[in-house]
């Protein structure tokens, strides 16, 4: 009897092995979609695919094999499935993931894929780069998405971001409006570089990095005081309000907008690289100047004691025509030199005392490295001399 029952368990370990239905539907799609890819009935001995004690497919990884046919089909076959990889291949038609699925990975950038985008509730990765889908993007609120990666399609309209994404990728779309970045959201990390953005910029404090370049946002630049960000790269947009930095960002790429107003380096400044090339500061302002002599900032003038009162004192406010011209009228007329070129009738004639005096034709020539401004020493040597003549 014992001998019996040994054989039965042994043919039923054999059926549960080589008899795996979802490795029989792989191995027929395959097939059908004519791949040689060399996978049998028994696919559960592959490193490729993961199973589990029951024989069900629970992960495959499927890149670069040439498979066509609909995504939504292949999908459905393995309703056990929670990881797929099938980056690579020839996937074609829209994709949508049902609600009852168990999948929680995907990742199939660089495919066929075109049409509408349906994103389940449970999907916590998805990765749908380099295909083709259109329209907007629908994320249910009560996802469970982490990761996105939806780059090089061809959605249009606005982004919502659900408060539980941490890293998104969706540059090079038709994305268009404001991005809103609340403060209760959970994003790390986002990137809509090469978009049709025209709105305001929102950032919370959670977020460390922002890629917004080569679109056409508006307005100002907020960086919360207490925020993480260590990366912002806006360059190349439209924005013509304020720039108002945190001491911690790291690295700064506001190139080529409209910026007029001015630029405050905050106290302890964390930055290494700061790109302001392409606007239009009325002046700089920096706490360290040891940041200063590290960085150039050709054709903008130091800022004085009036314009940095000025400036905070607005610095709540966004930019008006008022502000503008009362910002405008105590800009800072000294001359921008090299430091050995200097002579003392540059200095009488270009003397910041003069708020309405404003730079000579040669003023934007040069390196604010090279400023020089008299110093209180030089006043106070010129008010003795003439003390002691006139006694």
């Amino acid at each position: 009897m014992k001998l019996y029952k040994s054989f039965f368990l042994f043919i039923i370990n054999i059926l549960l092995v080589y008899g795996s239905k979802d490795c029989e539907n792989l191995v027929k799609y395959l097939k059908s979609s004519q791949n040689d890819s060399g996978i049998t009935s028994d696919c559960c001995d592959t490193y490729i695919i993961t199973c589990d004690e029951n024989n069900n497919i629970k992960e495959m990884n499927l890149s670069n094999e040439d498979i066509k046919g609909s995504l939504n089909e292949f999908i459905g076959q393995f309703p056990n499935l929670e990881v797929l990889n099938v980056e690579y291949n020839m996937f074609e038609g829209d994709l949508t993931i049902p609600d009852n699925s168990k999948l929680r990975e995907l990742y199939a950038y660089s495919n066929k894929l075109s049409g509408k985008l349906t994103i389940s509730a449970n999907i916590e990765k998805l990765d749908v780069g380099n295909n083709s889908f259109e329209g907007n993007l629908y994320i249910p609120g009560n996802s469970k998405l982490i990761e996105l990666d939806v780059s090089d399609n061809k959605f249009t309209g606005n982004l919502k971001i659900p408060n539980n994404i941490q890293i998104i990728n969706a540059q090079n779309n038709l994305f268009e409006g404001d991005l809103n970045i609340s403060d209760d959201s959970n994003l790390v990390e986002i990137n809509v570089c090469n978009n049709k953005f025209n709105g305001t910029l929102t950032i919370s404090k959670n977020i460390e990095e922002i890629h917004i370049r080569e679109n056409s946002f508006i307005g100002s630049i907020r960086i919360p005081e207490n925020s993480n960000l260590i990366e912002l790269d806006a360059g190349e947009n439209d924005f013509d309000g304020k720039l108002i930095i945190s001491k911690n960002i790291e690295y700064l790429y506001v190139d080529d907008n409209s910026f007029e107003e001015a630029l405050v380096i905050p106290e302890n400044t964390n930055l290494k690289i700061l790109d302001i090339e392409g606007n239009n500061f009325f002046c700089y302002w920096s706490y360290d100047e040891s940041f200063i002599s590290e960085n150039c900032f050709e054709d903008t003038l130091k800022c004085t004691n009036e314009q940095i009162e000025e400036y905070n004192k607005n610095i709540d406010k966004e930019p008006t025509k008022e502000i503008d011209d009362e910002f405008d009228n105590i800009c800072n007329a000294n001359e921008i030199e090299d430091s050995n070129k200097n002579s003392e009738s540059d200095t009488k004639n270009n003397t910041p005392d003069d708020p309405n005096s404003g730079p000579t034709e040669d003023s934007n020539s040069g390196s604010l490295l090279n400023i020089k401004l008299p110093s209180f020493m030089f006043y106070l040597t010129i008010f003795s001399i003439i003390y002691t003549f006139l006694i």
